[in-house]
């Protein structure tokens, strides 16, 4: 029951202007990856060949199995993503046509059986075209070459029994790792690692878009630090616009956890004159300072090469070793262990010379 004008019992239900707005809570940025990932087959760059084929495939209506290998960052998902989304423009088919799988994460044969041969034997809805590039369903295996031998084996078999609904796209940095009756049902297309200059086109459009001060070196040194890897430079691109205003080398180092040079040199040379004992105080203070050991084998690897004191015999031990230390990461080895036998390793060799 109401009481006077202007106010209200327990019982009376307050009208929509008297109820607190709520505010709606911001959209999240996408990440540039995504953001600048191209959409058309014919946007990708420094990819002619494949573009080429891929282009007559979706103007033919003809889309076989396909196996793309090749460097990370260098478009193969981008380059599944586009022909899929240029044969399903609707988003609401796309979802329902298009299954996309991470296959290092989901890698054995369980996955196969459940969700692949699940999708795979699905009725396709609300069929647009009898041509069967349009009307099939589409799935994407991401980082392929991580599944198991069972698993690529049983993925062979429903390859074979549901060709005519589905077609696959297996995505891999190494094609040796594709068990060969899998990879002799595909097309293969191998993505060629991107030069510096088409890298360089594709952030410079980045750094115009989101209105970033970069300088030239700073780019050159993003591009040398992510080993042609676009992904990852971009990535980079984007931690560094949160945190500087212009983005100098000295800035991208930083970011990407390069141990700067003279650092590095100063340690090196340490190797060539001290004792054991100082060896393994500098290795302690080393990783005290918390970079990566991963990082200091790569700079010391550029070191040993260029280094003419060293025969070529003792070149290839080193870097033999070095290789060793880099599985044993890997494997979980203590980083302080790592680098303070191999530091010990060349300590020695320099000391025989």
């Amino acid at each position: 029951m109401s009481t006077t004008s202007g106010h209200y019992s327990m019982f009376d239900t307050p009208t929509s202007t008297d109820q607190p707005k709520k505010e709606k809570p911001k959209a999240l940025n996408a990440p540039w990856v995504e953001k600048y990932r191209p959409h058309k087959v014919e946007e990708i760059s420094y990819q002619e060949e494949v573009v080429s084929a891929l282009t007559k495939c979706l103007e033919g209506n003809d889309l076989p199995h396909m196996l793309f290998y090749g460097p990370p960052g260098t478009g193969k998902t981008t380059a599944a993503k586009a022909v899929c989304k240029q044969l399903y423009r609707d988003p609401d088919t796309y979802i329902n046509r298009v299954l996309e799988l991470n296959a290092s994460d989901e890698r054995g044969i369980a996955v196969v059986r459940e969700k692949i041969k699940t999708f795979a034997q699905q009725n396709v809805k609300n069929t647009a075209s009898k041509k069967c590039a349009s009307s099939v369903k589409v799935i994407i295996l991401d980082e392929a070459d991580a599944m198991t031998s069972a698993a690529q084996m049983a993925l062979r078999r429903i390859m074979e029994s549901e060709c005519r609904t589905t077609r696959f796209f297996i995505i891999c940095n190494y094609v040796s790792r594709i068990i060969g009756p899998l990879a002799s049902r595909c097309v293969k297309f191998r993505f060629k690692p991107l030069p510096a200059e088409s890298q360089i086109d594709r952030l410079k459009y980045v750094v115009s878009n989101e209105n970033l001060s970069v300088t030239d070196e700073a780019l050159n040194q993003l591009i040398s630090l992510s080993d042609g890897d676009l992904r990852k430079s971009i990535t980079r691109l984007q931690s560094l616009s949160l945190g500087f205003d212009v983005i100098t080398a000295d800035s991208v180092a930083q970011i990407c956890g390069q141990i700067p040079e003279d650092q590095m040199s100063h340690f090196f040379d340490t190797l060539k004159m001290q004792n054991a004992k100082n060896v393994i105080n500098n290795c302690q203070e080393f990783v005290r300072t918390g970079y990566s050991a991963k990082q200091f084998l790569e700079q010391l690897s550029e070191l040993v090469v260029k280094d003419d004191m060293l025969s070529s015999i003792n070149k290839a031990h080193i870097l033999l070793k070095l290789g060793e230390n880099d599985a044993r990461l890997l494997d979980g080895t203590n980083p302080l262990l790592v680098v303070t036998s191999l530091s010990l390793l060349i300590f020695k060799i320099y000391s025989s010379c």
